[in-house]
């Protein structure tokens, strides 16, 4: 079976304690752990590039080194190839760490896939895959963030707005834990804010009259990485094929975010626009734009895209609260819609491409790359390591816009009565007058009373 992921480490024994962390703590068949054997010193330099060479365009590579085989040159070698990152790991070999140590550093290895972001400052744009030593500064890559662009002008003036300073165009936003978020405009930091989950209004912590010089397109962020995005596009494209070669149906759940339509974009170039179908889920208080874009990529791809609905506003009209972080009753309705429209409508095994990503949720990273869901039905999760800041410039390389959403900035999409709105999703929308739109929608005034209490 072809993986998503490999590991390489140097011995035997090494290989030994990673094989029984993955099988602790997530026993995932598509993560592959190799040993080099030999002994250390040059050779072992050789060998290990040698090894990244050869999964080249095929997995994400992780090479975890204990400190009597680490060095910054091998660092820097590895970490050349768009496919693979280095971790040290801050033990004597890698088979001293423990083994919830090993995860910790396998976390690492992933996120580095997602978050080493540069800064070209003689081509004026980011760079979205570089060696830990040209990383923005004060940028500190951890399994707890995550990294996206506020790629439109409503987006840019209302975060203008927050801090009360102009900024130039694709500011680029580090989203870390507990509602941190740090802005940056190149490599400057101009700004950290904290989104918290109540109120309509994020706190800003620290702002800067530094200008920066990433007066840059998203457009020509995704040409100036195209590599990057073809080699991340390649590994996933790979991943899918090896999935089930005998499927009778691809299906992609589709809600209008760009994680979505990106695994559909993957979805095509996999198997053929003919062969895949894509569901939209209408709960009945989705925000209007998710199907007005779903309606407008499906003319520009030609995508067979059916409508399911979920029962949320039969839900709402019986008497039920409305959905909290504690009981998100909603999202189970939604599944379970989708999960028997599936059934019901596609005979024979199907493949469902899902677009999580492990930045968007502790939960989300510890789940197999596959899994199987009921019989004749494989749920395969491709983009795990991306970024959304490699999302987007995949969009964009594609000439696939952004829901317009996104471009508001939103980080992410979903239902107007969703409780994982936080105060910036709400500051955008009352700012940007979505708010008294909404309000007019079947259950909208539930969204007025969403930053209180």
């Amino acid at each position: 079976m072809i993986v998503l992921i490999r590991v390489l480490v140097r011995g035997s024994k090494d290989a030994s304690a990673v094989r029984a962390a993955l099988a602790s703590y997530l026993g995932d068949p598509m993560v592959r752990v190799e040993h080099l054997r030999g002994a250390r010193g040059d050779k072992y330099f050789e060998r290990v590039v040698e090894a990244v060479r050869t999964y080249s365009g095929k997995e994400f590579v992780i090479v975890l080194a204990g400190k009597r085989d680490y060095c910054r040159e091998l660092e820097d070698e590895v970490s050349k190839y768009e496919h693979a990152v280095l971790v040290r790991v801050g033990k004597a070999d890698v088979r001293n760490a423990m083994l919830g140590e090993i995860i910790s550093y396998l976390n690492l290895g992933k996120a580095m896939f997602r978050a080493s972001l540069g800064w070209d400052r003689h081509g004026k744009s980011y760079l979205l895959k570089v060696a830990s030593s040209k990383i923005i500064p004060g940028l500190k890559v951890s399994p707890g963030i995550d990294t996206f662009f506020i790629p439109g002008n409503g987006g840019v003036k209302n975060l203008e707005s927050l801090l009360s300073r102009s900024l130039c165009t694709l500011p680029l936003i580090v989203k870390g834990p507990a509602g941190l978020h740090d802005v940056y405009l190149g490599d400057l930091r101009v700004a950290s804010i904290r989104v918290p989950d109540r109120g309509v209004r994020p706190d800003v912590l620290f702002t800067s009259s530094d200008v920066g010089g990433c007066c840059v397109g998203l457009s020509d962020v995704a040409y100036r990485n195209s590599n990057v995005l073809s080699t991340y596009e390649g590994i996933s494209i790979r991943f899918l094929r090896s999935v089930d070669s005998e499927v009778e149906n691809i299906i992609v759940p589709w809600s209008g975010g760009k994680d979505s339509t990106t695994v559909l974009l993957l979805a095509f170039k996999a198997f053929g626009r003919s062969s895949v179908k894509a569901v939209y889920v209408d709960t009945g208080v989705d925000f209007p734009f998710n199907k007005e874009y779903v309606e407008e990529v499906s003319r520009l791809l030609g995508v067979d895209v059916r409508y399911v609905r979920a029962p949320v506003v039969d839900e709402l009209l019986s008497g039920r609260p409305r959905p909290t972080h504690g009981d998100r009753w909603c999202t189970i309705l939604k599944l379970k819609a989708l999960s028997t429209f599936i059934k019901e409508e596609f005979k024979g095994s199907s493949l469902v491409i899902i677009g999580d990503r492990d930045a968007e949720s502790a939960a989300r990273s510890r789940r197999s790359l596959i899994r199987v869901d009921g019989e004749g039905v494989v749920n395969a999760y491709p983009i795990r390591l991306w970024g959304a800041t490699h999302v987007q410039a995949y969009l964009a390389l594609n000439g696939v816009p952004l829901n317009k959403l996104y471009l508001e900035g939103f980080y992410r999409i979903g239902c107007y009565i969703c409780p994982a709105l936080r105060s910036w999703e709400l500051y955008i929308l009352l700012r940007s007058g979505i708010m008294e739109e909404v309000a007019k929608l079947p259950f909208g005034k539930l969204l007025l009373g969403a930053g209180k209490g």
